[in-house]
């Protein structure tokens, strides 16, 4: 693409990129997120893994609260929630889409 003269007139060409108008790099139909949207989409992975470290930290406590006697018998506690996270993350990722 070559640029025009200075002072000469754009023919709206100058808006393209790639030989393809901005618009044109987008499926019909997609709007591009709004800044609510990306940091959405930014807080999602980081709560994710304060939650599971909150899991982690809070095992020794579910472990007394229900009388266990060794780690092993409280493993199911962070298995249980790792499966429900595991279930949970395609179920969201498709109802985002939809």
């Amino acid at each position: 693409m070559t640029l025009p003269p200075p002072g000469a007139q754009s023919s709206g060409d100058d808006q393209r990129i790639g030989g393809r108008s901005p618009s044109a790099t987008r499926p019909e139909g997609h709007e591009q997120l709004g800044a609510l949207g990306q940091l959405g989409l930014l807080i999602g992975p980081l709560l994710a893994m304060l939650d599971s470290s909150i899991v982690n930290v809070a095992v020794p406590d579910i472990g007394r609260d229900l009388h266990a006697d060794d780690l092993q018998s409280v493993a199911w506690v962070v298995s249980g929630y790792l499966l429900a996270l595991a279930a949970g993350l395609p179920a969201t990722s498709y109802l985002a889409g939809n």
